[in-house]
């Protein structure tokens, strides 16, 4: 892969394929990789620093929807054009990592134990907060399935089913 020739620190990366790659880092970089070189997309809306970039493909049509979080509270969506749109307000702390389980159920995880979840249940689409049963972790990191999700942090890992605490461990 190609050096990182912004000058800014790259934080988080996803991807659908060794030709469609974005990365994001500091006062809002977003990089997308084409298979032959990193190549800044559009501003961002946002000059705080991202932490983490999750995605989904939309079938039948490649397209992409990203989501990427980053200090602050900071939410963005994006088209992968370089379009973005910011979600603000549903928390200020700093947000570490995003899971993307579909189009929409999405999840974020933070410092002090901030989960967020978007999706339309119940309607309109949001983000709202969720307990996932701790309050002073920095929770680094999270993944899922379809009917679960894991959470990382500082205080060890936690679980959730359908929105509901199910166990910590340190």
């Amino acid at each position: 892969m190609q050096q990182n020739e912004t000058g800014v620190t790259l934080r988080g990366i996803w991807g659908t394929s060794g030709t469609n790659v974005y990365a994001v880092g500091d006062a809002g970089t977003v990089l997308r990789y084409d298979g032959q070189a990193w190549r800044r997309i559009a501003q961002t809306v946002t000059t705080e620093n991202l932490n983490a970039v999750a995605g989904y493909v939309v079938a039948g049509t490649g397209a992409v929807g990203l989501y990427a979080v980053g200090d602050r509270g900071t939410i963005l969506f994006g088209d992968g054009t370089g379009n973005w749109v910011a979600n603000a307000g549903f928390t200020s702390e700093r947000l570490n990592h995003v899971w993307v389980r579909d189009a929409n159920d999405v999840y974020a995880a933070g410092d002090n134990g901030v989960i967020l979840r978007y999706g339309p249940f119940p309607a309109p689409a949001t983000w709202r907060r969720v307990d996932g049963g701790v309050t002073s972790a920095r929770l680094r990191m999270l993944t899922g399935t379809i009917d679960s999700v894991v959470v990382v942090g500082t205080d060890g890992l936690s679980g959730l089913a359908n929105e509901t605490f199910l166990m910590k461990r340190s």
